[in-house]
Protein backbone atom coordinates (compact mmCIF):
# COMPACT_ATOMS: atom_id res chain seq x y z
CA UNK A 1 0.00 0.00 0.00
CA UNK A 2 1.41 3.44 -0.90
CA UNK A 3 2.68 5.55 1.99
CA UNK A 4 0.96 8.80 3.02
CA UNK A 5 3.73 10.76 1.31
CA UNK A 6 3.32 8.80 -1.94
CA UNK A 7 -0.45 9.31 -1.88
CA UNK A 8 -0.05 13.06 -1.26
CA UNK A 9 2.46 13.40 -4.09
CA UNK A 10 0.13 11.50 -6.42
CA UNK A 11 -2.64 14.04 -5.74
CA UNK A 12 -0.13 16.87 -6.08
CA UNK A 13 0.89 15.52 -9.51
CA UNK A 14 -2.75 15.44 -10.60
CA UNK A 15 -3.23 19.05 -9.47
CA UNK A 16 -0.20 20.17 -11.47
CA UNK A 17 -1.34 18.21 -14.53
CA UNK A 18 -4.44 20.42 -14.51
CA UNK A 19 -2.74 23.69 -13.55
CA UNK A 20 0.41 23.72 -15.70
CA UNK A 21 -1.29 24.17 -19.12
CA UNK A 22 -3.58 26.89 -17.72
CA UNK A 23 -0.65 28.89 -16.34
CA UNK A 24 0.40 29.62 -19.92
CA UNK A 25 -2.38 32.25 -19.85
CA UNK A 26 -1.66 33.62 -16.35
CA UNK A 27 -0.56 37.27 -16.36
CA UNK A 28 2.66 36.61 -14.47
CA UNK A 29 3.35 32.93 -15.08
CA UNK A 30 3.15 33.16 -18.89
CA UNK A 31 6.35 35.24 -18.80
CA UNK A 32 9.21 32.75 -19.08
CA UNK A 33 6.75 29.88 -19.51
CA UNK A 34 9.16 27.79 -21.61
CA UNK A 35 11.76 28.02 -18.85
CA UNK A 36 9.17 27.07 -16.25
CA UNK A 37 8.24 23.85 -18.08
CA UNK A 38 11.90 23.10 -18.92
CA UNK A 39 11.63 23.53 -22.67
CA UNK A 40 14.90 25.36 -22.12
CA UNK A 41 17.57 23.28 -20.38
CA UNK A 42 18.84 24.39 -16.98
CA UNK A 43 22.63 24.61 -16.59
CA UNK A 44 24.66 22.64 -14.09
CA UNK A 45 25.49 24.52 -10.89
CA UNK A 46 27.11 23.85 -7.52
CA UNK A 47 24.57 25.95 -5.63
CA UNK A 48 20.91 26.52 -6.54
CA UNK A 49 19.15 29.39 -4.75
CA UNK A 50 15.39 29.87 -5.11
CA UNK A 51 14.04 33.38 -4.42
CA UNK A 52 10.29 33.84 -4.95
CA UNK A 53 10.14 37.51 -5.91
CA UNK A 54 11.53 40.98 -5.21
CA UNK A 55 11.95 40.75 -1.42
CA UNK A 56 13.74 37.41 -1.61
CA UNK A 57 15.88 38.64 -4.53
CA UNK A 58 17.22 41.44 -2.34
CA UNK A 59 18.18 38.86 0.29
CA UNK A 60 20.03 36.88 -2.38
CA UNK A 61 22.00 40.05 -3.12
CA UNK A 62 23.07 40.19 0.53
CA UNK A 63 24.19 36.56 0.40
CA UNK A 64 26.10 36.86 -2.87
CA UNK A 65 27.88 40.03 -1.77
CA UNK A 66 28.98 38.28 1.44
CA UNK A 67 29.67 34.72 0.27
CA UNK A 68 33.41 34.23 -0.29
CA UNK A 69 34.18 30.73 -1.60
CA UNK A 70 37.79 29.63 -1.74
CA UNK A 71 37.24 27.90 -5.09
CA UNK A 72 35.16 28.57 -8.21
CA UNK A 73 31.44 28.24 -7.50
CA UNK A 74 28.65 28.21 -10.09
CA UNK A 75 25.46 29.64 -8.59
CA UNK A 76 22.05 29.26 -10.23
CA UNK A 77 19.43 31.67 -8.86
CA UNK A 78 15.80 31.14 -9.85
CA UNK A 79 12.75 33.30 -9.21
CA UNK A 80 9.01 33.16 -9.89
CA UNK A 81 8.45 36.73 -11.10
CA UNK A 82 9.77 39.14 -13.72
CA UNK A 83 10.22 41.76 -10.99
CA UNK A 84 12.41 39.36 -9.04
CA UNK A 85 14.45 38.59 -12.15
CA UNK A 86 15.00 42.31 -12.81
CA UNK A 87 16.42 42.72 -9.30
CA UNK A 88 18.64 39.66 -9.67
CA UNK A 89 20.10 41.07 -12.89
CA UNK A 90 21.54 43.99 -10.92
CA UNK A 91 23.56 41.73 -8.58
CA UNK A 92 27.34 41.63 -8.84
CA UNK A 93 28.80 38.95 -6.54
CA UNK A 94 31.62 40.20 -4.34
CA UNK A 95 33.79 37.16 -5.02
CA UNK A 96 35.45 36.67 -8.44
CA UNK A 97 35.07 32.92 -7.85
CA UNK A 98 31.26 33.11 -8.22
CA UNK A 99 29.74 32.50 -11.66
CA UNK A 100 26.12 33.67 -11.48
CA UNK A 101 23.33 32.26 -13.69
CA UNK A 102 19.70 33.51 -13.57
CA UNK A 103 16.54 31.69 -14.63
CA UNK A 104 12.81 31.46 -13.93
CA UNK A 105 12.02 28.71 -11.46
CA UNK A 106 10.48 25.56 -12.97
CA UNK A 107 6.93 24.74 -11.96
CA UNK A 108 6.83 22.55 -8.86
CA UNK A 109 5.29 19.64 -10.72
CA UNK A 110 7.13 16.65 -9.16
CA UNK A 111 8.29 15.16 -12.48
CA UNK A 112 9.46 18.60 -13.66
CA UNK A 113 11.43 19.15 -10.47
CA UNK A 114 13.09 15.75 -10.68
CA UNK A 115 14.12 16.66 -14.23
CA UNK A 116 15.34 20.09 -13.07
CA UNK A 117 17.43 18.70 -10.22
CA UNK A 118 18.88 16.08 -12.59
CA UNK A 119 19.90 18.86 -15.00
CA UNK A 120 21.41 21.19 -12.40
CA UNK A 121 23.11 18.52 -10.22
CA UNK A 122 23.50 20.97 -7.31
CA UNK A 123 25.53 20.14 -4.24
CA UNK A 124 23.17 22.34 -2.22
CA UNK A 125 19.75 23.94 -2.73
CA UNK A 126 19.00 27.12 -0.73
CA UNK A 127 15.40 28.24 -0.25
CA UNK A 128 14.85 31.86 0.79
CA UNK A 129 12.30 32.53 3.55
CA UNK A 130 9.19 30.40 2.93
CA UNK A 131 9.82 28.53 -0.34
CA UNK A 132 8.83 25.06 0.88
CA UNK A 133 7.71 23.48 -2.40
CA UNK A 134 6.86 19.74 -2.10
CA UNK A 135 8.00 18.88 -5.63
CA UNK A 136 11.44 20.43 -5.18
CA UNK A 137 11.91 18.99 -1.68
CA UNK A 138 10.87 15.53 -2.91
CA UNK A 139 13.28 15.73 -5.86
CA UNK A 140 16.14 16.71 -3.55
CA UNK A 141 15.33 13.79 -1.24
CA UNK A 142 15.36 11.40 -4.19
CA UNK A 143 18.74 12.70 -5.40
CA UNK A 144 20.17 13.00 -1.85
CA UNK A 145 20.79 16.74 -2.24
CA UNK A 146 21.07 18.90 0.86
CA UNK A 147 18.51 21.68 1.30
CA UNK A 148 18.95 24.77 3.48
CA UNK A 149 16.18 27.26 4.31
CA UNK A 150 17.73 30.72 4.84
CA UNK A 151 15.96 33.54 6.69
CA UNK A 152 13.12 31.07 7.22
CA UNK A 153 9.68 32.52 7.86
CA UNK A 154 6.61 30.56 8.91
CA UNK A 155 3.30 32.08 10.02
CA UNK A 156 0.93 30.48 12.52
CA UNK A 157 -1.49 29.83 9.66
CA UNK A 158 1.19 28.07 7.61
CA UNK A 159 2.25 25.98 10.58
CA UNK A 160 -1.32 24.79 11.12
CA UNK A 161 -1.46 23.81 7.45
CA UNK A 162 1.76 21.80 7.66
CA UNK A 163 0.58 20.08 10.82
CA UNK A 164 -2.46 18.67 9.02
CA UNK A 165 0.02 16.31 7.33
CA UNK A 166 2.97 16.16 9.78
CA UNK A 167 4.41 12.83 8.60
CA UNK A 168 4.53 14.01 4.98
CA UNK A 169 6.36 17.23 5.79
CA UNK A 170 8.76 15.44 8.15
CA UNK A 171 9.64 13.10 5.28
CA UNK A 172 10.39 16.14 3.07
CA UNK A 173 12.25 18.08 5.78
CA UNK A 174 15.13 20.37 4.72
CA UNK A 175 18.62 19.52 5.95
CA UNK A 176 19.05 22.82 7.78
CA UNK A 177 16.72 25.70 8.66
CA UNK A 178 17.94 29.17 9.64
CA UNK A 179 14.85 30.92 11.00
CA UNK A 180 14.57 34.71 10.98
CA UNK A 181 13.26 35.03 14.56
CA UNK A 182 12.75 32.94 17.70
CA UNK A 183 9.00 32.74 17.01
CA UNK A 184 9.60 31.51 13.46
CA UNK A 185 12.23 29.09 14.78
CA UNK A 186 9.74 27.61 17.22
CA UNK A 187 7.20 27.06 14.44
CA UNK A 188 9.79 25.38 12.20
CA UNK A 189 10.82 23.22 15.16
CA UNK A 190 7.20 22.15 15.69
CA UNK A 191 6.91 21.01 12.06
CA UNK A 192 10.41 19.71 11.25
CA UNK A 193 12.15 19.10 14.58
CA UNK A 194 14.61 20.94 16.80
CA UNK A 195 17.71 19.16 15.50
CA UNK A 196 17.63 20.93 12.12
CA UNK A 197 16.46 24.42 13.21
CA UNK A 198 18.61 27.42 14.20
CA UNK A 199 17.63 31.05 14.72
CA UNK A 200 19.61 33.89 13.14
CA UNK A 201 19.09 37.65 12.96
CA UNK A 202 16.92 38.61 10.01
CA UNK A 203 19.08 39.30 6.96
CA UNK A 204 16.89 42.29 6.15
CA UNK A 205 18.53 44.19 9.01
CA UNK A 206 21.89 43.80 7.22
CA UNK A 207 20.42 44.98 3.94
CA UNK A 208 18.77 48.01 5.52
CA UNK A 209 22.05 49.15 7.05
CA UNK A 210 23.82 48.76 3.71
CA UNK A 211 21.14 50.65 1.78
CA UNK A 212 20.49 53.48 4.24
CA UNK A 213 20.15 56.73 2.31
CA UNK A 214 22.71 59.51 2.72
CA UNK A 215 20.45 62.40 3.67
CA UNK A 216 23.11 64.98 2.78
CA UNK A 217 22.74 64.14 -0.93
CA UNK A 218 19.98 65.39 -3.21
CA UNK A 219 17.11 63.04 -3.96
CA UNK A 220 16.99 62.12 -7.68
CA UNK A 221 13.20 62.55 -7.72
CA UNK A 222 13.48 66.31 -7.09
CA UNK A 223 14.07 66.53 -10.84
CA UNK A 224 10.39 65.72 -11.37
CA UNK A 225 8.91 66.68 -7.96
CA UNK A 226 10.39 70.02 -6.87
CA UNK A 227 11.30 70.28 -3.18
CA UNK A 228 8.77 73.04 -2.44
CA UNK A 229 5.74 70.89 -3.39
CA UNK A 230 3.99 68.76 -0.71
CA UNK A 231 4.48 65.07 -1.53
CA UNK A 232 2.94 61.99 0.11
CA UNK A 233 3.69 58.35 -0.72
CA UNK A 234 1.11 55.56 -0.70
CA UNK A 235 3.50 52.65 -1.06
CA UNK A 236 3.22 48.91 -1.79
CA UNK A 237 -0.57 49.03 -2.11
CA UNK A 238 -2.24 45.61 -2.41
CA UNK A 239 -5.39 44.79 -4.38
CA UNK A 240 -7.40 43.80 -1.29
CA UNK A 241 -7.03 47.26 0.27
CA UNK A 242 -7.50 49.38 -2.84
CA UNK A 243 -10.99 50.64 -1.91
CA UNK A 244 -9.75 51.86 1.49
CA UNK A 245 -6.69 53.46 -0.10
CA UNK A 246 -8.88 55.18 -2.69
CA UNK A 247 -10.96 56.74 0.09
CA UNK A 248 -7.77 57.73 1.89
CA UNK A 249 -6.45 59.31 -1.30
CA UNK A 250 -9.66 61.30 -1.81
CA UNK A 251 -9.56 62.52 1.79
CA UNK A 252 -5.96 63.65 1.46
CA UNK A 253 -6.68 65.60 -1.71
CA UNK A 254 -9.78 67.15 -0.15
CA UNK A 255 -7.85 68.25 2.94
CA UNK A 256 -4.86 69.52 0.94
CA UNK A 257 -5.72 70.27 -2.72
CA UNK A 258 -2.07 71.16 -3.45
CA UNK A 259 -0.82 67.63 -2.80
CA UNK A 260 1.20 65.46 -5.12
CA UNK A 261 0.62 61.81 -4.22
CA UNK A 262 2.93 59.02 -5.31
CA UNK A 263 0.91 55.80 -5.65
CA UNK A 264 3.02 52.62 -5.76
CA UNK A 265 0.95 49.46 -6.42
CA UNK A 266 2.63 46.36 -4.99
CA UNK A 267 2.09 44.51 -8.29
CA UNK A 268 2.53 46.11 -11.71
CA UNK A 269 -0.58 44.46 -13.13
CA UNK A 270 -2.68 46.77 -10.91
CA UNK A 271 -1.33 49.93 -12.58
CA UNK A 272 -3.92 49.98 -15.38
CA UNK A 273 -6.75 49.34 -12.93
CA UNK A 274 -5.66 52.29 -10.82
CA UNK A 275 -5.22 54.50 -13.87
CA UNK A 276 -8.72 53.78 -15.16
CA UNK A 277 -10.32 54.17 -11.72
CA UNK A 278 -8.73 57.55 -11.02
CA UNK A 279 -9.69 58.80 -14.50
CA UNK A 280 -13.27 57.62 -13.96
CA UNK A 281 -13.37 59.55 -10.66
CA UNK A 282 -11.92 62.64 -12.41
CA UNK A 283 -8.85 62.63 -10.19
CA UNK A 284 -5.84 64.14 -11.99
CA UNK A 285 -3.28 61.36 -12.51
CA UNK A 286 -0.21 60.55 -14.57
CA UNK A 287 1.94 57.49 -15.12
CA UNK A 288 5.49 57.81 -13.81
CA UNK A 289 6.90 56.50 -17.10
CA UNK A 290 5.35 59.49 -18.90
CA UNK A 291 6.97 62.11 -16.67
CA UNK A 292 10.34 63.58 -17.64
CA UNK A 293 9.90 67.24 -16.67
CA UNK A 294 9.02 68.77 -13.28
CA UNK A 295 5.42 68.33 -12.10
CA UNK A 296 3.85 71.72 -11.41
CA UNK A 297 0.20 70.85 -10.74
CA UNK A 298 -1.39 68.75 -7.96
CA UNK A 299 -1.74 65.20 -9.24
CA UNK A 300 -1.51 61.52 -8.40
CA UNK A 301 1.57 59.89 -9.93
CA UNK A 302 0.98 56.17 -10.51
CA UNK A 303 4.34 54.43 -10.40
CA UNK A 304 4.54 52.01 -13.30
CA UNK A 305 8.32 51.67 -13.05
CA UNK A 306 10.40 49.61 -10.63
CA UNK A 307 13.23 50.65 -8.33
CA UNK A 308 12.23 54.15 -7.22
CA UNK A 309 10.23 53.49 -4.05
CA UNK A 310 13.12 54.28 -1.73
CA UNK A 311 13.79 57.49 -3.65
CA UNK A 312 10.09 58.26 -3.25
CA UNK A 313 10.38 57.86 0.52
CA UNK A 314 13.46 60.09 0.51
CA UNK A 315 11.58 62.86 -1.29
CA UNK A 316 8.23 62.52 0.55
CA UNK A 317 7.14 64.39 3.66
CA UNK A 318 4.98 61.48 4.85
CA UNK A 319 4.22 57.93 3.72
CA UNK A 320 1.73 55.11 4.18
CA UNK A 321 2.97 51.55 3.61
CA UNK A 322 0.37 49.10 2.36
CA UNK A 323 -0.50 45.47 2.81
CA UNK A 324 -1.60 46.57 6.27
CA UNK A 325 -5.21 47.80 5.98
CA UNK A 326 -6.42 44.35 4.89
CA UNK A 327 -5.29 41.18 6.74
CA UNK A 328 -2.28 40.65 4.45
CA UNK A 329 0.59 40.82 6.92
CA UNK A 330 2.00 44.15 5.77
CA UNK A 331 4.69 45.26 3.33
CA UNK A 332 8.21 46.51 4.06
CA UNK A 333 7.97 49.69 6.13
CA UNK A 334 11.67 49.57 7.07
CA UNK A 335 12.67 50.98 3.69
CA UNK A 336 10.92 54.21 4.61
CA UNK A 337 12.77 54.35 7.94
CA UNK A 338 16.09 53.94 6.12
CA UNK A 339 15.42 57.40 4.62
CA UNK A 340 14.56 58.93 8.00
CA UNK A 341 10.85 59.02 7.18
CA UNK A 342 8.54 57.69 9.90
CA UNK A 343 5.97 55.48 8.10
CA UNK A 344 2.27 55.05 8.80
CA UNK A 345 0.95 51.48 8.66
CA UNK A 346 -2.36 49.74 9.32
CA UNK A 347 -3.03 47.09 11.92
CA UNK A 348 -1.87 44.10 9.85
CA UNK A 349 1.90 43.62 10.09
CA UNK A 350 2.42 39.92 10.91
CA UNK A 351 5.01 39.59 8.11
CA UNK A 352 7.18 41.96 10.16
CA UNK A 353 6.65 40.71 13.72
CA UNK A 354 10.36 39.86 13.67
CA UNK A 355 11.10 43.60 13.78
CA UNK A 356 9.71 43.73 17.33
CA UNK A 357 7.07 45.81 19.12
CA UNK A 358 9.81 48.08 20.42
CA UNK A 359 9.87 49.89 17.10
CA UNK A 360 6.42 51.30 17.94
CA UNK A 361 7.39 52.07 21.53
CA UNK A 362 10.26 54.17 20.19
CA UNK A 363 7.75 55.97 17.95
CA UNK A 364 9.70 55.08 14.82
CA UNK A 365 6.53 53.75 13.15
CA UNK A 366 2.94 55.03 13.45
CA UNK A 367 0.38 52.21 13.60
CA UNK A 368 -3.31 53.01 12.95
CA UNK A 369 -6.57 51.07 12.93
CA UNK A 370 -8.23 52.19 9.66
CA UNK A 371 -7.83 54.38 6.60
CA UNK A 372 -9.37 57.43 8.31
CA UNK A 373 -6.71 57.33 11.03
CA UNK A 374 -4.05 56.76 8.38
CA UNK A 375 -5.14 59.89 6.48
CA UNK A 376 -5.05 61.98 9.67
CA UNK A 377 -1.60 60.66 10.57
CA UNK A 378 -0.22 61.42 7.10
CA UNK A 379 -1.52 64.98 7.20
CA UNK A 380 -0.12 65.46 10.71
CA UNK A 381 3.34 64.35 9.53
CA UNK A 382 3.02 66.74 6.61
CA UNK A 383 2.12 69.69 8.84
CA UNK A 384 4.69 68.98 11.56
CA UNK A 385 7.83 67.56 9.94
CA UNK A 386 10.12 65.50 12.18
CA UNK A 387 13.92 65.58 12.31
CA UNK A 388 14.72 62.99 9.63
CA UNK A 389 18.36 62.76 10.64
CA UNK A 390 17.30 61.88 14.19
CA UNK A 391 14.73 59.31 13.00
CA UNK A 392 17.35 57.72 10.77
CA UNK A 393 19.94 57.72 13.58
CA UNK A 394 17.54 55.96 15.96
CA UNK A 395 16.63 53.40 13.31
CA UNK A 396 20.28 52.66 12.45
CA UNK A 397 20.94 52.04 16.13
CA UNK A 398 17.88 49.77 16.30
CA UNK A 399 19.06 47.76 13.26
CA UNK A 400 22.70 47.54 14.35
CA UNK A 401 21.64 45.74 17.51
CA UNK A 402 20.01 43.08 15.33
CA UNK A 403 22.43 42.57 12.41
CA UNK A 404 24.72 39.64 11.54
CA UNK A 405 22.27 37.20 9.94
CA UNK A 406 23.89 37.25 6.50
CA UNK A 407 27.29 36.24 7.83
CA UNK A 408 25.83 33.27 9.73
CA UNK A 409 23.80 32.21 6.68
CA UNK A 410 26.91 32.25 4.46
CA UNK A 411 28.84 30.23 7.04
CA UNK A 412 26.12 27.57 6.98
CA UNK A 413 25.98 27.56 3.16
CA UNK A 414 29.76 27.07 2.97
CA UNK A 415 29.62 24.32 5.60
CA UNK A 416 26.91 22.41 3.73
CA UNK A 417 28.66 22.85 0.38
CA UNK A 418 31.88 21.50 1.89
CA UNK A 419 30.12 18.53 3.48
CA UNK A 420 28.38 17.72 0.20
Amino acid sequence: MPSATEQALFLYRLLWAIMAPLLRFHKRMKIGYDERILKQTLPEADLWIQAASVGEAYLVEEILTTLNPAQDLTVLVTTNTSQGLNILKTITPASPHIDLILRYCPFDRPATMVQAVTMVKPRLVVLIESELWPGLLHACKMKEIKVCVVNGRMTEKSMRGYLRMPAIWRSLAPTSILAMSPADGQRFTTVFGKERTTTISNIKFDRILRTTVDLTTDCPLTSIIPAHLPFIILGSIRREEEEDVLQMLNTLLHQNPQLIIGLFPRHMERVNTWHKRLQQDHIPCRLRSHISTPVTQPTVIIWDTIGELQQGYQRAESAFVGGSLAPLGGQNFLESLSTGLRPVIGGSWSNFYWVGEEIFHQQLVTRVGNWQEAARALLAELETPTDRHEIQRQFIKYAQQRQGGTSKACQEIERLLHSA
